[in-house]
């Protein structure tokens, strides 16, 4: 036993040297052939910011006082000083000036190369902001009839027994803004040529300038910068917790729509609004989970009273004070001019509520997939008539943020700067080869990106239908007969989402049925063109009286369908428990 200690003793006292740091404070290095780790333990390893002339990263040991040594990054020789070349022996360079990185040899179930982390979808928004603005040349200086809107009648009115309700419907979206207007049993898709003149004229870029702190206005003004022009004005509103300055930012813009949708609904039905009461009620889409979040309920329930106080002013403010004991007051009370509480309306319920009145209808299961600017928002309902009501039932809502703005911000993650300051994400091309040509990067690149993003909606997508199958609703005929699948939203006619909406459901129901969404028959068809009803679908449902919707029941009040446990048969009793004597 002697001999074996002896002789470990001697390799640690050659291996002691070694290891240790030299009196003069440079540490010795290993002995060739040695595979000690140049890199200790993760709590040894403190690695700092790379400089720009570094050409490596491998860490050295220096002497640390009072106790275990901390590693450094090595640092680059004085640009002031060239590096020293010293001349060895052979028998040294092997020991000395080689590299560390090619003397060590890993051990033979060691990888050779740490593998890189997959590519995935990013979670969250970053704001995309071309470097020039691009819709300056659309601006139109707002004719005097939009001025009109303030007023909250046309000319006086004589007598409330001739009052008429209008219903203002609005779908507040990321990218685009839509409007109707109900009335006299009709509805009307509102038309922004009168501050926009796009080729589109039933859709409005969500976005306002800043004039100067007391006006602001619609689009782009001439004299506009990237810095006065404010977007994303939906993004905060896709979670709960939305801080006050948020919403006082969606509300000029808002308090702006609303001034217009009144203008123009004086200036095209005047006639048979002239001197009469009008009781105004205001309509808002939410997400199909807005029911399930009291907080998120009421941020949009504080956005629409205090955008609607806002319109009624002489001049929009371009900048709100927050923290203005106004400001809060009219966030927290309900309008005086308005006749009822704004509506809060899942999107999803006005985007069906002509197809219910429609000869396709069919009582049941169906999902209705919202791909808009910002948000992915994937929904199963059902609806019944029970008693001449239509009942609508939430199954399992799930919103993401994995609209058009992350499909395009997903296809940016391996971009150069030029490309990302040349997008505009409300009116770049979407299609992978135009898209491709437009930022100089490679359609391969694009596809790939889109793949990534492909795999996350269809996983989202299967997850709601899963769980709807698996405990909401088991017995659903839907699963065998075919599941009725809706479409909707800016992005809902692309591919990248509609292959894998397809998919999704289809490996979980037997059969998909996609469907269009019809009109709604108070809608003239003359109104828009065709194939683009489903941009303004939200907007026209919403523009009617609530009560026609019937009853909505939410998510968080429908208890989960399990199927039964193992029935308790109750052991039968033998003669002596029987009669007992």
């Amino acid at each position: 036993m002697k001999d074996w200690r002896d002789q470990l003793k001697v390799i640690k006292d050659e291996l002691a040297p070694r290891n240790a740091t030299s009196n003069d404070g440079v540490p010795r290095p290993p002995a060739a052939g040695s595979q000690r780790s140049r890199q200790g333990t993760p709590q040894q390893v403190s690695r700092g910011p790379r400089s720009a002339s570094s050409t490596t990263s491998q860490p050295i040991v220096s002497k640390h006082h009072g106790g275990r040594p901390t590693v450094h990054p090595r640092q680059p020789a004085p640009k002031d000083k060239p590096p020293q070349t010293r001349h060895h022996s052979k028998s040294q360079s092997a020991g000395q000036s080689e590299p560390l990185a090619r003397r060590s040899t890993p051990p033979k179930n060691a990888a050779a190369k740490v593998p890189t982390a997959e590519p995935t979808v990013p979670v969250s928004f970053r704001s995309i902001k071309p470097k020039a603005l691009t819709r300056q040349g659309l601006y139109v200086e707002a004719p005097d009839w939009v001025n009109t809107g303030k007023h909250l009648t046309v000319g006086d009115a004589h007598s409330e027994q001739h009052a008429t309700d209008v219903f203002i419907g609005i779908d507040f979206g990321t990218s685009y803004t839509k409007a109707a207007v109900g009335l006299m049993d009709a509805i009307f898709p509102v038309r922004w040529d009168g501050v926009h003149s796009a080729e589109d004229a039933l859709t409005l870029p969500t976005e306002y300038s800043v004039v100067d702190a007391s006006r602001a206005v619609l689009g782009q003004h001439p004299s506009a910068t990237r810095e006065t022009v404010l977007v994303n004005l939906k993004h905060p509103f896709l979670m709960p917790a939305v801080s006050r300055p948020s919403i006082c930012e969606a509300a000029v813009f808002l308090a702006l729509v609303l001034r217009y949708v009144r203008a123009w609904t004086y200036k095209e039905h005047g006639d048979l609004l002239r001197h009469r009461q009008i009781n105004w009620m205001v309509n808002l889409g939410t997400p199909s989970n807005g029911l399930e979040d009291e907080q998120l309920k009421s941020a949009y329930l504080r956005l629409v009273n205090l955008a609607w106080q806002l319109s009624l002013q002489d001049h929009v403010p371009g900048c709100l004070d927050s923290d203005n004991p106004q400001v809060l007051s009219w966030m927290a009370n309900q309008p005086e001019s308005l006749v009822d509480e704004p509506g809060l309306i899942p999107e999803f319920l006005a985007q069906v509520a002509g197809y219910v009145q429609s000869s396709q209808r069919a009582d049941g299961l169906h999902c209705l997939v919202d791909v808009g600017g910002g948000s992915l928002d994937v929904v199963t309902f059902s609806v019944i008539q029970r008693d001449g009501e239509d009942r609508f039932a939430i199954w399992a809502p799930d919103v993401k943020p994995l609209g058009v703005h992350m499909l395009l911000q997903n296809r940016l993650v391996s971009a150069n700067g030029r490309a990302i300051e040349q997008v505009d994400p409300i009116a770049c091309a979407l299609d992978e080869s135009a898209f491709a040509q437009e930022t100089g990067m490679s359609s391969e690149s694009v596809q790939a990106r889109d793949r990534l993003l492909e795999q996350e909606v269809e996983k989202v997508v299967r997850g709601v239908v899963a769980k709807t199958k698996s405990t909401r609703y088991r017995l659903s005929l839907s699963w065998t007969n075919g599941l009725r699948v809706f479409m909707s939203g800016g992005g809902g006619a692309l591919n990248q989402y509609r292959r894998p909406v397809d998919r999704g459901v289809g490996k979980v129901a037997q059969r998909v049925n996609m469907l269009d969404i019809p009109r709604h028959n108070k809608v003239a068809e003359h109104l828009f063109s065709a194939g683009s009803y489903h941009r303004i679908s939200v907007a026209c449902g919403l523009a009617q009286d609530p009560f026609n919707f019937g009853t909505l029941t939410a998510a968080k009040d429908i208890e989960d369908d399990t199927a039964l446990g193992s029935v308790y048969v109750r052991p039968r009793l033998d003669r002596d428990e029987l009669y007992a004597k």
